[in-house]
């Protein structure tokens, strides 16, 4: 049992360590575990929504809450991190 929180807390890990890199990415709390909330910004939700699961908290304020588990891949950190760096670029696009 303990080999199976010891991976979910790193791919926590890995998760916290590419989005602290992303701009507009706020982190509600300490990420100690394999839990961890946070704001991004409302623009960003709907194309992430559409290739990935997680739970909306307050889709007015972008606070949404991620786990990672004993089965979480690398592949699937890399692939979400690399939809939020492309959300953020349309939106970033849209802007200029």
């Amino acid at each position: 049992m303990e080999e199976c929180a010891v991976a979910a807390n790193a791919m926590c890990a890995k998760l916290y360590k590419q989005l602290k890199e992303i701009g507009d990415v706020t982190f509600v709390a300490t990420v100690d575990a394999n839990i961890m909330f946070i704001h991004l910004p409302v623009e960003w939700l709907e194309h992430l929504e559409k290739n990935h699961y997680f739970y909306t908290i307050d889709h007015s304020t972008g606070l949404i809450r991620l786990v990672t588990s004993f089965d979480t891949k690398e592949e699937e950190i890399d692939r979400f991190v690399h939809d939020i760096r492309v959300a953020k670029a349309s939106h970033e696009t849209l802007m200029d």
